[in-house]
């Protein structure tokens, strides 16, 4: 089941991170969000650079759905809940939907747009 999450955009602008909320609120924090992309938002499509999990909840303890090979492309349908988000809700063009990691466990960058 795919759960919509509070933050619709994050953004990048040195070492400041701002998300920004659906209801227009924003929050700026200091970090870095290792995705390899500088910003994020719902609506975008991203192209998979390696193969890529995808479980059907936000919780990496949730069940594998699938896996998306080197190339695919999905689309960002919600930000996940951590600040600043790790985890995507994304469609792909098989119309499943899931959630996926920004960054691999070792910082590999996964997606590219």
């Amino acid at each position: 089941m795919v759960k919509p999450a509070v933050a619709t955009k994050a953004s990048i602008a040195g070492d400041r991170i701002s998300v920004e909320a659906a209801t227009g609120g924003a929050v700026t924090m200091s970090g870095a969000l290792d995705c390899g992309l500088s910003c994020i938002e719902t609506g975008m499509t991203l192209r998979a650079v390696s193969s890529v999990l995808v479980r059907e909840e936000e919780s990496l303890l949730s069940c594998p759905a699938r896996v998306l090979g080197c190339g695919s492309t999905v689309v960002v349908l919600a930000l996940g809940t951590g600040s600043p988000p790790r985890r995507l809700c994304v469609r792909d063009a098989d119309v499943c939907e899931g959630w996926v990691s920004t960054v691999a466990t070792d910082s590999t960058q996964l997606w590219s747009n």
